[in-house]
């Protein structure tokens, strides 16, 4: 008799790696905040004087879109498939998140106190597509650290590890990576349309 495809079954509920994922994103966004404060006024001046909010807005196009699909698939969600994939993925897919939740709060709380009266639109630039991506980054982390830990423990027992939740795992974090692909359209379409209307209303 023939065996049919593998179907995804989740296995162990998935909740507490979801959960540490998202408590290691809120750490890193904390730190974040805390390192843009934490600058010293003649640094934080030299940056302040490089920094402009455009009059009209960002303008949204390919250049933005390409500069977001970099971010968001190249810098962290190929690095999180690679460890994943492999033995050190358990451990170290964490740094991805902690890095890009960092790099976040850092520009959050600098933007909030450079931008004076332009608060409002000065966080537009990083807020909508970031609620996008920042869930689906926790999210793509906790399914490959998951994977990682269950091919770690298969090796470890000297048997193959089962395939249903692998695969359940492996299409949790396919799911997470689309959701960054439509994190990046976001960036690049969506957010310089509502920054330019946050422009309009507010001059």
């Amino acid at each position: 008799m023939r065996k049919g495809w593998p179907r995804p079954r989740p296995g162990r509920p998935f909740g507490p790696w979801l959960l540490l994922a998202e408590a290691l994103l809120l750490v890193s966004l904390v730190a974040g905040v805390v390192g843009a404060l934490s600058l010293p006024e003649p640094v934080r001046r030299e940056a302040a004087g490089r920094l402009t909010l455009p009059a009209g807005g960002l303008a949204p196009g390919q250049e933005v879109l390409a500069a977001a699909l970099r971010r968001n698939l190249l810098e962290s969600a190929l690095p999180a498939w690679l460890l994943g994939l492999s033995l050190a993925g358990f451990p170290l897919v964490w740094a991805i998140v902690l890095w890009r939740g960092f790099q976040v709060g850092f520009a959050a709380a600098f933007l909030w106190g450079w931008a004076g009266s332009g608060r409002r639109a000065a966080l537009l630039t990083l807020l909508p597509h970031n609620l996008v991506a920042l869930p689906a980054l926790a999210l793509l982390a906790a399914a490959l650290a998951r994977l990682s830990a269950r091919i770690f423990v298969s090796l470890w027992r000297g048997r193959p590890p089962p395939p249903g939740p692998l695969l359940a795992d492996g299409l949790a974090a396919l799911g997470a990576t689309l959701l960054l692909v439509g994190a990046s359209y976001v960036e690049a379409y969506l957010t310089p349309r509502l920054l330019t209307w946050t422009l309009e209303l507010l001059g």
